[in-house]
């Protein structure tokens, strides 16, 4: 949370939603868990090793 709020005041914008990507990205649990803390949707692509 720290750490978005410190990105958004530097850059003057808002955080509409957060992309992820990555073994972590399967893990539904922790995606809703990320979203209810940031207050953002948190969305991942179809194919999520996209690394």
């Amino acid at each position: 949370y720290e750490v978005l709020s410190a990105m958004e005041a530097d850059s003057s914008t808002k955080t509409t939603e957060l992309r992820v990507d990555g073994g972590a990205a399967n893990n539904d649990w922790f995606l809703d868990f990320q979203a209810g803390l940031l207050r953002v949707p948190v969305r991942r692509p179809a194919l999520v090793e996209t690394t």
